[in-house]
């Protein structure tokens, strides 16, 4: 049935009354909220420019719904301060826009990101960009119907070392502004309510910024590690996981209330490298396995820092060369050992230029011929330490052979207090100490092949003498058990056909550890050289938090106390060699030279004596 004209008059005007008695009073309530909403706002922003934030340099973000609102440049021209800046900008305009990396992350800028609903995609969008990570964040929500306190959970914010939420509630008639951080080691802290905000509260910029990471609640760590990293991360005769770094994680873990869990070697058996774009070993489990922290040996580099977030260095080293030392120099030639070549040449000649002056001297005042013997008899006397009693005839023979004979006492004296020590300490050819000299030995390179970074960067190298020790360099692979996985590199070492290339530290363990201490050195030189330090994924809020201490140990002398005290064996191995060596008696071996010399002389004197006997025999009798 079809209405009639007059039924649907009779349903519009009851309709049409309703609206005009209460239409305007439902507008009004819609409107006083968005009123109330807006002077909220606008109060709290003026309220953080002209307090606790009116000495940062601060970058304001904010979309288009805040724009048609809030009036922001209002704001910002109320309470700005002359001494800090301030940047803004819209959501899309940021994303597209190319900021230094300073705007993006550290402690240089205040990020206050200010929204009308939650608007998850912004933040999305900067999920990939790894130079996003503001020290200091701060979160306006404007839009009393939406869960904005459900944002602080996003990755992006969670970068940030500190956090803060104000979300705008409506409440029984009143409205606030919940304050919220995160405490991501705190059961239920994720989403952390402070409390509401009042202006009269004196918020300062400490109490603003909440510690988020004071502890960490009891919180497991899984580290990324090798256990054969001497004196860092090894295991020791228990078959456990021990080290310095270790110890000084330790010391972290008892102040901010954490543990962790070792690994003895990494998931692909590589140490870590970047190989086509993809971490391998140690890091690629930081990266993209779930790992929290490496304290292995890593040098700081670029790609490393582009990568990974790293603490402050603690320590300085770099790869070492491992080298047999060469076989002594025959004991017999030790007499001759005290003065080098040059100095033996500079005595003769001194000593024949002395004989043929003073001689020709003597003879030409005296007239005799014999006393050209007689004078080279004195001279030679005393270059070798020997008495002369004889009255000299004239004054300036005297003088002549006091200083000739006080030279020689020096001489002689140098000689003999160098002795000692040649006859006792085996002397050696001179080492390779260089990679020049390595480059131009014939000596080979040797490594362990566990993906360390040094034998590609050997081969790029633009210094010749590295790119020549590269086209040298020999790897073994990781067999056997751990203790005996680096004897091939000694086998060869041993040899005398390669020197073991790797980090200096590990080296000194090595020489104990397959006892060639006596047997090997270590070069002087070190390549590739530079700062150790522990790695976290990219953008972890609490790196500066272990950074921190970690200085703090390392400024104090724990650090170095504790790379000492694991080194142990090594300092009380060179003690008993050289308290061996000081006890070691003077035997036949270290006197031999001085035998052959007396045997020699014998030799030359019998030759003389059966000469002298044969022309005394063949002589006529008077």
């Amino acid at each position: 049935m079809v209405p009639s004209f007059l039924s649907i008059w009779a349903l519009l005007i009851p309709w049409t009354l309703i609206q005009a008695s209460f239409g305007p009073w439902i507008l009004n309530i819609t409107y006083n909220d968005e009123m109330t909403k807006v002077r909220s706002s606008e109060k709290l922003l003026s309220f953080l420019l002209s307090g606790p934030l009116q000495d940062e340099n601060l970058i304001l973000i904010y979309n288009q719904v805040i724009s048609n609102v809030v009036d922001i440049n209002r704001v910002l021209h109320e309470n700005s301060p002359s001494s800090a800046s301030i940047t803004t900008a819209l959501q899309d305009e940021f994303i597209k826009d190319i900021y230094p990396t300073s705007f993006l992350r550290g402690e240089n800028q205040v990020v206050i990101f200010i929204f009308g609903e939650v608007r998850t995609p912004f933040l999305n969008q900067l999920i990939n960009e790894t130079d996003w990570n503001p020290t200091y964040l701060i979160l306006i929500s404007a839009d009393a119907n939406s869960e904005a306190s459900d944002l602080i959970e996003h990755n992006v914010v969670q970068r940030s070392t500190y956090i803060c939420l104000f979300e705008w509630k409506k409440i029984r008639g009143h409205d606030k502004f919940n304050v919220y951080t995160s405490f991501p080691f705190i059961e239920n802290g994720l989403r952390y309510l402070i409390g509401a905000w009042d202006p009269s509260s004196g918020l300062n910029f400490q109490r603003l910024f909440l510690d988020r990471f004071r502890t960490f609640n009891g919180a497991v760590l899984d580290l990324a590690s090798w256990c054969d990293d001497f004196p860092l991360v090894y295991v020791n005769v228990s078959d456990d996981c021990v080290g310095c770094n270790l110890d000084a994680l330790s010391i972290i873990g008892e102040k901010l209330n954490f543990t962790y869990t070792v690994e003895k070697m990494s998931a692909d058996e590589n140490w870590g490298a970047l190989e086509d774009g993809v971490w391998t070993g140690m890091l690629g489990d930081l990266a993209y396995n779930g790992r929290h922290l490496v304290v292995n040996y890593f040098l700081v580099n670029y790609e490393r820092w582009r990568d990974f977030d790293s603490t402050y260095p603690y320590h300085a080293e770099g790869f070492g060369f491992m080298v047999r030392k060469p076989s002594p120099l025959p004991r017999w030639r030790n007499i001759i050992y005290p003065f080098n070549s040059w100095m033996w040449g500079a005595i003769l000649v001194c000593i024949v230029v002395v004989i043929f002056l003073f001689t020709s001297f003597l003879t030409g005042t005296s007239g005799r011929a014999d006393d050209a013997l007689k004078g080279s008899m004195w001279v030679l006397a005393g270059a070798l330490r020997q008495s002369v009693v004889k009255d000299f005839d004239a004054e300036w023979q005297r003088v002549w052979l006091t200083f000739w004979w006080f030279g020689c006492f020096i001489l002689t004296t140098a000689y003999t207090g160098n002795l000692i020590a040649y006859l006792t300490i085996p002397v050696y050819p001179m080492r390779v100490e260089t990679t020049r000299e390595l480059a131009a030995d014939k000596l080979r390179i040797t490594m362990q092949d566990y993906g360390e970074f040094v034998p590609e960067a050997l081969k790029r190298s633009s210094d010749e003498d590295l790119y020549t020790i590269g086209l040298k360099l020999d790897l073994f692979p990781i067999e056997g058990p751990l203790e005996l996985q680096y004897q091939p590199g000694i086998d060869r070492v041993m040899a005398r056909s390669h020197t073991l290339l790797e980090t200096y530290s590990y080296l000194m363990n090595l020489q104990v550890q397959f006892k060639v201490l006596q047997e090997t050195y270590l070069m002087k030189t070190q390549i590739y050289s530079g700062h150790l330090a522990w790695f976290l994924p990219k953008n972890t809020p609490y790196t500066s938090k272990i950074s921190s201490l970690l200085s703090r140990l390392n400024e104090v002398g724990i650090v170095p106390s504790l790379f000492q005290n694991h080194f142990r064996s090594v300092t009380a191995s060179n003690q008993d060699d050289k308290k061996n060596l000081a006890s070691d008696a003077l035997g036949i071996e270290h006197l031999q030279g001085a035998f052959l010399f007396l045997i020699v002389g014998l030799a030359v004197s019998f030759i003389i004596f059966l000469g002298e006997f044969t022309c005394v025999r063949h002589l006529p009798k008077k």
